[in-house]
């Protein structure tokens, strides 16, 4: 195992993470307008995380740039944005997807997992091509639900499943905090309002944030100028 950060991030960096995550969900709900609540989350964002290094900044640009066009491509028959902004999403929607790996990076640490490079690509290509192409809510609950569920049987050390719990538990509440406050909804929903095929899609990110994308991290942290250790942001 290559170590992510030098120390395991400490409770009070954890605290503050998760003010921050509350934060975001509260600019969700209550800030007006799409333009106005990315403005707030990249100021909140900059107060809480205060250090980014260049490989978090590549992750963050390349997910976000990642995220955005699958969502762009797939909206409409699943799900919509009732207040788009651009290209029918909002404008801090760009940003979200981003902001979740980097807050569950954040949040975890640990080390990063080594071997089986191959499988972890395979899985991700898996997962990116279910959700950018099947439409149908049951179509993507089992495909996605399958495999969230190989990936789990592949990939299994404590911090794997960390990652993936912890994603979905975000994932949760991101999905509840955009439908109670008007700002998506689903295709099909069930009593709950929210289609039970967005848990293996978040569960599956977290694992895929450890297992495929934490080894590109490192690697362009070998590469790249590394001014602080992530752990020392965020109030560290």
């Amino acid at each position: 195992m290559v170590p992510l950060t030098p120390n395991a991030p400490t409770t009070r960096l954890r605290l503050v993470l998760l003010v921050q995550l509350a934060g975001t969900f509260a600019i969700i709900a209550f800030v007006p307008t799409g333009v106005v609540k990315a403005a707030a989350m990249v100021l909140l964002w900059a107060a809480t995380f205060r250090r980014i290094d260049a490989a978090e900044a590549i992750l963050f640009v390349t997910s976000c740039a990642g995220f955005s066009a699958m969502e762009i491509a797939t909206q409409g028959p699943a799900f919509e944005f009732t207040r788009p902004d651009v290209l029918g999403l909002p404008a801090y929607e760009f940003m979200l997807w981003g902001y979740s790996l980097l807050h569950g990076l954040r949040f975890l640490g640990g080390p990063v997992p080594a071997g089986r490079r191959l499988t972890a690509t395979a899985l991700a290509l898996g997962f990116i091509a279910t959700f950018a192409v099947l439409e149908s809510p049951s179509a993507l609950l089992a495909a996605g639900a399958a495999l969230c569920a190989i990936g789990v049987l592949l990939f299994h050390e404590r911090e794997d499943l960390a990652y993936a719990s912890y994603l979905a538990v975000v994932g949760t509440a991101t999905e509840y905090v955009g439908l109670w406050s008007g700002e998506w909804r689903f295709a099909d929903a069930p009593p709950t309002g929210v289609p039970l095929w967005y848990l293996p899609l978040w569960a599956g990110v977290g694992l895929l944030l450890r297992r495929w994308l934490l080894p590109w991290l490192a690697w362009l942290r070998r590469i790249l100028p590394t001014p602080a250790p992530p752990s020392q942001a965020a109030g560290g």
